[in-house]
């Protein structure tokens, strides 16, 4: 009987846990280069519906992958400067506290690339007031700004942040800017074998904070599991 009480109490509060997780992304723009958004086995294309995701971790994930040609400037793309941006929606059960970046991608030479991160929340009448913003600029000797987390291991580079949601919401839009630049583009200096930038995957992590509701339930599971084994 223990044990199955103690089944039970673990399989309630893994429940509450992945109730508590469940979001969804809609409304995803972008310009010509195909975007799409993956989570988990679903995907989410511009102009397409909402995907919903399910975790059992703390934070609700979305990756984003650039098409074909991707966001590529020097090497071989025949450009020495290229920008572009996106915007998607999300709709979370409870309020978020931060909204994770990661950038996967490679970097070389003379090769920079500027990121920013715009947070907007959606008013009750549609209209969007930007509440956080983040920006940053990474190169091969590291970022222009004092936070972040930039590795380079040889040309890959990878790059994390962290933007604030304040205060935490559960509808709000997210807006990605990027700007790729190879600064010796035009000049006898340019080795397209060396120089470039590009980026091949964007990733978000959007992370809840508890609600007082979610916090009391495993509370009181956990308390109830507690009393139980004292008692035996």
């Amino acid at each position: 009987m223990y044990k199955f009480y103690r089944v039970a109490i673990i399989a309630a509060l893994g429940a509450v846990a992945s109730v508590a997780n469940a979001f969804t992304y809609f409304n995803l723009a972008s310009g010509d280069l195909g975007l799409t958004g993956q989570s988990g086995a679903q995907t989410l294309t511009v102009g397409g519906p909402g995907i919903g995701v399910q975790s059992n971790t703390a934070n609700g994930q979305i990756d984003f992958f650039p098409g074909a040609p991707g966001l590529v400037a020097g090497d071989s793309s025949g450009v020495g400067f290229r920008s572009y941006s996106f915007t998607y929606q999300v709709g979370a059960p409870s309020p978020v506290g931060a909204v994770g970046l990661v950038v996967l991608g490679t970097l070389g030479g003379t090769g920079r690339i500027s990121m920013q991160e715009d947070i907007f929340r959606i008013n009750a009448d549609n209209s969007e007031t930007l509440i956080s913003t983040i920006a940053n600029t990474v190169f091969v000797n590291g970022t222009t700004e004092a936070h972040g987390v930039f590795n380079l291991v040889g040309s890959n580079f990878n790059y994390t942040d962290n933007t604030p949601v304040v205060p935490n919401l559960i509808n709000y839009k997210v807006k990605k800017s990027f700007f790729l630049q190879v600064t010796d583009w035009g000049t006898q200096a340019f080795n397209p074998a060396v120089d470039f930038a590009s980026i091949s995957l964007v990733q978000q992590n959007h992370q809840p904070v508890p609600e007082p509701a979610t916090v009391a339930t495993l509370a009181i599971g956990a308390l109830a599991f507690v009393r139980r084994r004292r008692r035996r």
